[in-house]
């Protein structure tokens, strides 16, 4: 999409998936016109209320994962997704850590 303009001008392009907020920002640039594809929708913060049901002392929850660039943009969807459901909840990442670093190994 950065670079589309001058190197692809009015080809349409074809995404195999985009989450939802990436069709609103393309909306948003004007650019979803030139965008197909199915489009991502995730109830990121659906199991909350799960873990608040079983958990009701839950104050932290911890992502682990990778530190690809996809990876990141989830914790980002992740982590707005929680704060807006509960805000006392602390969220930390572990992304890309080496077994050995992390916390709860002996």
């Amino acid at each position: 999409m950065n670079h589309g303009g001058w190197s692809f001008s009015g080809i349409p392009i074809i995404a195999c998936g985009m989450y939802e907020s990436e069709a609103e920002e393309l909306e948003k640039r004007g650019l979803r016109q030139h965008v197909t594809g199915g489009i991502l929708k995730a109830d990121i913060g659906g199991p909350l209320p799960v873990v608040r049901t079983l958990k009701p002392a839950t104050r932290r929850i911890i992502l682990v994962g990778d530190a690809s660039e996809l990876d990141k943009y989830v914790y980002t969807l992740v982590r707005n997704a929680l704060k807006r459901q509960a805000s006392d909840l602390d969220v930390t990442e572990l992304a890309g850590l080496p077994m050995p670093q992390f916390p709860w190994r002996g």
